[in-house]
Formats: C-alpha cells, sequence, structure tokens
C-alpha cells in the first residue's frame, strides 16, 4: 500500500500540473477517464479507485476520475486509439503498449532480461528508454508519466 500511495502521490502532482492548463470556470469539474485491465477488486484496481478518491478529495472536487476497470471501454487496441485521441486520459500500464508506435519498447518488457528490479528501474530511466517515451509523445501526443513498477 505504501508503494501504492507514492505512485499515487507524483501522479497526482503530474495532473495537477498537468490541469493548469484546463480552463476550470467557477465550480465546473473536470472529469478525466481512466481505461484499465484490471478488475475493480484486484489489488491494483483497488488502488487506481483510491487514486480517482484522492484526487477528487484533493481538488475539492473540482477534478474526477472515473475508472472504467475490466476492459469495460475496449480491449487493448480501442483503448490505444482513444488514448491517442484524448478520449481517455489516464491507462495505468507498462511502457511496453506503445509498441505499436515505437517497436523497440518490447525490450522493457522481456522475462529474464533484467537481473532484478533495480536493474531494470535503472534501464527504465536510461537515455534509451527516455527517447521511447519521448518518440511515443511526439508520434501520438501520449505521455509515459511515472514508473510503472511503483504498482507491482
Amino acid at each position: 500500500m505504501k508503494r501504492c500511495l507514492t505512485i499515487l502521490i507524483f501522479v497526482l502532482l503530474i495532473l495537477l500540473i498537468a490541469s493548469q492548463s484546463l480552463v476550470l470556470a467557477g465550480s465546473q469539474t473536470v472529469v478525466w477517464r481512466m481505461a484499465t485491465k484490471m478488475p475493480s477488486l484486484s489489488p491494483e484496481g483497488k488502488c487506481f479507485q483510491h487514486f480517482s478518491d484522492e484526487i477528487a478529495r484533493l481538488s475539492d472536487g473540482k477534478m474526477e476520475i472515473l475508472v472504467y476497470p475490466s476492459e469495460q471501454l475496449g480491449a487493448v487496441s480501442a483503448t490505444l486509439d482513444m488514448l491517442s485521441k484524448g478520449t481517455i486520459h489516464v491507462y495505468p500500464e507498462s511502457l511496453t503498449f506503445a509498441h505499436v508506435w515505437v517497436p523497440e519498447v518490447t525490450l522493457a518488457g522481456l522475462p529474464f532480461g533484467f537481473r532484478d528490479r533495480d536493474h531494470w528501474g535503472k534501464f527504465m530511466n536510461s537515455p534509451m528508454a527516455k527517447q521511447w517515451k519521448k518518440q511515443l509523445e511526439e508520434e501520438t501526443g501520449i505521455s509515459y508519466l511515472g514508473n510503472y513498477g511503483d504498482f507491482l
């Protein structure tokens, strides 16, 4: 739960900074949609709902994140399409989903490709992985935020 709280705070900070570009008129609520593969009662699903609840609480209700668990909005390909078009705003998934646009990212998910979690973390912060994230953003407008490993 400590890792969940750490990533929650980090992503919350990023979202609050990103939301500064949105115009908030009076009591208008900004609503974002989060699509996830995970069921709502799974550990990850509970973290996502907690994240949503904290966003609402810390923004005094000015921002709301609707969580759609268990691929309710569609399978991966449909979700990625909606994400790239801005229909879905948050998709908590590993960087390897981006193989559609940046094939090299599949290296990040190779089983037994890393000695341990720390080794994988260093790789994900390497210039190579940063270039993949930059390429993803340039080609699709999708930004990869945070560290997916903190949810694992």
